[in-house]
């Protein structure tokens, strides 16, 4: 922050000023110093946005990510697997969520109840992959996300927020509106399972590993570039800097592939082994630049 001598001789005789100027930059240093995290995401067959997640390290499983949604759901079975015990409201807190290539969350609220539109989608293969719950207000809310549907990373930012955890008492109001929501519920699940029986469902396919670059690609017609390096991942230790240009990558036990457009080099760095380096070559200005990338998965 840069000022000049009659400013500083003005805030050297204000306290209140000097003391604001303190807190400008306190926070400013605090915001550059906020978690940040390059979270994968895919589309689902029907175009909802799907984020992986371990529960008390069981996993991975798939949730929609949906801003409408009140809290973090999960299927029973999914809760099963995760020994996540609800209450007669169906609520629970989770220990452990961890978010594929992103944070763990501690004592996060969930509500574990079979939604029918879930069950539904399951069990006519319409997203391509199991949906396990869904992921809403709850957990989204803690982060500043920014999100591009032409990639297949988000970011996410931690932010200082934290909803308060409140498991229903059981009030006559409260047990009257789950009544009625389990009664809808049924009567949701009884209708798609009619649908169901009558069109046939297909099988939908598990979460497959996916590689984590620690880049994200940007790409106009042919030209594909680095758009961000996550510090601390596989591009960063490589040296690979934003506006590096992708011209070429070499996939292991296959012949090299010429980069020609966004979406092709996305589907062959998705295709990728994670124990298996893939090699790229760049263009940085003039200059040829030939890297071995070691993806990782998250964990997941």
């Amino acid at each position: 922050m840069e000022m000049d001598n009659d400013c500083m001789k003005r805030l050297r005789r204000s306290p209140f000023a000097a003391c604001l100027l303190l807190l400008c930059m306190f926070c400013k240093s605090a915001q550059a110093n906020t978690p940040e995290w390059s979270i994968p995401f895919s589309l689902s067959d029907v175009g909802h946005v799907l984020i992986r997640a371990r529960v008390n390290g069981a996993g991975p499983f798939t949730f929609i990510m949906d801003t409408g949604a009140p809290t973090l759901f999960l299927s029973p079975e999914a809760a099963k697997k995760a020994e996540v015990t609800a209450n007669a409201q169906h609520m629970a807190v989770v220990q452990r969520v961890h978010l594929e290539n992103g944070p763990t969350l501690q004592n996060q609220m969930a509500r574990v109840v079979s939604l029918a539109q879930l069950a539904g989608m399951n069990n006519l293969n319409l997203s391509g992959e199991h949906l396990d719950g869904v992921m809403g207000f709850t957990l989204l809310s803690q982060f500043q996300i920014t999100l591009d549907l032409s990639h297949r990373h988000m970011l996410w930012k931690q932010v200082q927020y934290h909803p308060m955890l409140q498991i229903p008492g059981g009030t006559g109001r409260e047990l009257m509106l789950q009544k009625q929501e389990d009664q809808t519920q049924k009567q949701m699940r009884g209708m798609i399972k009619m649908a169901v029986s009558m069109l046939g469902g297909g099988k939908s396919q598990p979460a497959a590993r996916r590689p984590l670059y620690g880049f994200l690609l940007a790409g106009e017609g042919k030209t594909v570039v680095v758009k961000r390096v996550l510090s601390g991942g596989p591009a960063s230790l490589c040296g690979i800097e934003p506006g590096d240009r992708l011209i070429r990558l070499v996939m292991p036990g296959r012949r090299f592939t010429n980069v020609h457009s966004l979406p092709q080099a996305l589907k062959d760095l998705n295709s990728a082994a994670s124990s298996a380096g893939v090699v790229l070559v760049f263009m940085r200005g003039a200059k040829r630049i030939k890297t071995t990338l070691t993806p990782q998965t998250g964990g997941m």
